[in-house]
Formats: C-alpha cells, structure tokens, sequence
C-alpha cells in the first residue's frame, strides 16, 4: 500500500498542467471500477505524471498500453 505522504493531493498538476485524480479515483483506476471513459482520462493522466504512477505503483510499460487503449490506438 502506498503511504499517505506519497499519495497526490486531488489539487496537484502534473508537469503539463492537468490536474492530478483525487486519491480515490486512483484507487478506483487500480481495482478497475471506474467508467470506461474515467478510467480513460486517468490512464492518460499517469502516461504525464510520475507522481501518480508512483502512487498507484504502476510501471512504465503498463501505463502507456492503458493510454494508448484509451485513446482507441492499436496496442503494438
């Protein structure tokens, strides 16, 4: 579990300027309860923020399937 120091707050931007998901809704993107397009938009958000993906302790490679996927690109 990620320790509540690490877990962005909800008025937290990532480096483009987007603000971060509250920490319930990354919680909801791990366990996989979101809407498709909630859990779309957030994918896309840890594909430009480091912080989130820490706090979700997603890798690097699973993140940017989750964004393409969302973004109705082909997965190669």
């Amino acid at each position: 579990m990620t320790p509540r120091h690490q877990i962005p707050a909800s008025n937290d931007r990532d480096d483009a300027g987007t603000p971060c998901p509250s920490p319930i809704d990354l919680a909801a993107w791990c366990d996989g309860s979101l809407e498709d397009e909630r859990s779309g938009a957030i994918a896309l958000h840890l594909s430009e923020c480091a912080r989130c993906r820490v706090a979700v302790g997603a890798d690097e490679a699973t993140v940017p399937q989750a964004a393409a996927s969302a973004r109705g690109a082909p997965l190669v």
